[in-house]
Formats: structure tokens, sequence, C-alpha cells
């Protein structure tokens, strides 16, 4: 059996010690670094969904709002404040489909009104 005297003892357990206190201290900034990266890249997909959903919608509203000035006049563009107020694409582009085969603005409405019933 090998004896230690109080010195080695002392420095090992200050060893152990600072070894502990770096590896903690190490973890911790590695911990952060890949939790900022890792959010940074999250919140970077999230806008682009976000942003691609967007610009679809304000997209569909414009050949809407086309469409119904095109094909219905006035009394068409008097539809658009309601079917803005739709937040689901699949919705808007049925209404956007619609306009192509739609005979009057009352088969336009029901297109946005029945999703909005089924929503409820």
């Amino acid at each position: 059996m090998t004896y230690i005297t109080t010195a080695e003892r002392i420095g090992m357990e200050k060893g152990l010690q600072t070894g502990v206190e770096q590896g903690l201290r190490e973890g911790v900034e590695q911990g952060f670094r890949e939790g900022i990266a890792q959010g940074l890249r999250e919140g970077v997909a999230q806008g682009l969904r976000e942003g691609v959903a967007q610009g679809l919608r304000e997209g569909l509203l414009r050949a809407i709002r086309t469409g119904l000035s095109l094909k219905f006049g006035a009394a068409g563009v008097q539809l658009y404040p309601d079917i803005c107020k739709v937040e689901d694409i699949n919705t808007l582009e049925a209404v956007n489909v619609a306009l192509f085969t739609a005979p009057d603005l009352q088969s336009i409405a029901q297109v946005y009104q029945e999703v909005a019933c089924n929503q409820r």
C-alpha cells in the first residue's frame, strides 16, 4: 500500500477542486455558446417560415383583389375587406381559384364562409 504525504494529499485535493471548477466553467461556456447558436438557427428558420407565409398571403390577397375587381367591378371589391380577415392560406388559395369559375359574388363568399364555419 502506498502512502501519501499531507502535502501530496492537499495538492491532490486542490488539483481536483481546480479541475472541477475549470470543467464546470468550460461546460457552462460551451453550453451557453451552443444554446445561443441553436436559438439563432431556430429563430432564423421560424422567421423565414413566417416571412414566406406572410408574403404568400399578401400575394394571394393582391391576386384576389385584382380578380374581384376585373370580374365583378366595384361590387367585387366590396367583398375584399371580409376576405382580408381570412388567415388560412389554403382558404385564400381556394378563393383565388374560385374567381375563375364562380358565376357570382355569392359563390366566392361561400368559399371562405364555409371554412370559417368549419373552424369554429
